[in-house]
């Protein structure tokens, strides 16, 4: 690197880096600011980190609120463990009409010093996961969007305007539950089972064909952008197909068929927690392309 300023690993690909200019720019970012370019009003007021603000401002198309561009420094909304009035009169007189939350940046420090103003002197403290998760289920903060790191958050009847599907007629990728739908897949799952155990009847071929097309039905879901409840149907339903297989469709191994044996345990063994692994990871909150490469990247 001839020319720059900076250390020379903000120039290369690499890990997520807390404040780290390009290094925080990653999938979870650009998928949230692609989403917002084509679903929130151009040109509405946001908070945002740094980092976050101006890919929404360069893709999202949205106008940041900062201190810098003559307005209010957003910081104070983020550094709090519970919203109050000072939260809500700055929102209202910076005109902030969404709310963006990269919950990554608790991991630690911003590299650069700071998360939000890029010319302020002082070096911000790290934000804790509280502070981070405190706008879930607060009433005037309707969450719109997720992909298991960065929330966005309508805040637009904090202001009397119109909200988000009222406004653009855009539907929100999730509901007001957030990561909780994670934990309430996977107790749906496990109760699943305990019916499954009351109530499977299905035997032999039949049991056997059925559960893995509903499993390998559940790998596609992250394609094609269903309701979470289409998806924990599902999963309900091969919880109750893979009881099947491996308790109700008994298999005599024999030497000669022993690997046939093993594998028809195997095969759906590893769709169904493959599938469990998408469902958790993502904490089913976006269903995309992108959901698979998450966790290796993020």
């Amino acid at each position: 690197m001839m020319l720059g300023s900076g250390p020379d690993w903000s120039y290369v690909t690499g890990p997520y880096i807390v404040g780290g200019d390009n290094r925080s720019i990653g999938q979870p970012s650009m998928d949230a600011a692609t989403w917002a370019s084509e679903n929130l009003p151009i040109n509405s007021n946001i908070a945002a980190d740094r980092d976050n603000g101006a890919l929404m401002a360069a893709v999202g198309h949205l106008r940041p609120v900062t201190a810098i561009s003559g307005s209010l420094n957003v910081a104070p909304l983020y550094y709090s463990n519970s919203i109050t009035s000072s939260d809500i009169s700055l929102i209202l007189k910076a005109k902030i009409r969404f709310l963006v939350v990269d919950t990554r940046l608790e991991r630690g420090p911003p590299a650069f010093g700071n998360y939000f103003e890029p010319t302020s002197s002082v070096k911000e403290a790290t934000l804790t996961s509280k502070e981070l998760t405190k706008f879930k289920n607060v009433p005037g903060f309707d969450l719109v969007y997720s992909n298991r790191y960065v929330y966005i958050y309508d805040l637009s009847n904090l202001s009397g305007l119109p909200t988000l599907g009222e406004s653009s007629g855009a539907t929100p990728v999730i509901g007001k539950y957030g990561a909780s739908i994670s934990y309430g897949t996977l107790l749906l799952f496990v109760a699943a089972l305990i019916m499954a155990l009351l109530a499977g009847k299905l035997k032999g071929k039949l049991a056997y064909f059925f559960s893995l097309f509903v499993l390998g039905g559940m790998l596609l879901v992250p394609f094609y952008a269903l309701p979470e409840i289409i998806f924990q149907i599902l999963l309900a339903i091969a919880a109750f197909g893979l009881y099947v297989i491996l308790i109700r469709d008994a298999i005599k191994i024999e030497a000669r068929k022993k690997l046939r044996a093993v594998a028809r345990l195997l095969v759906p063994l590893i769709v169904i927690f493959a599938s469990a692994t998408i469902a958790i990871m993502s904490s089913l909150t976006v269903f995309s392309t992108s959901s698979w490469h998450y966790g290796l990247f993020a």
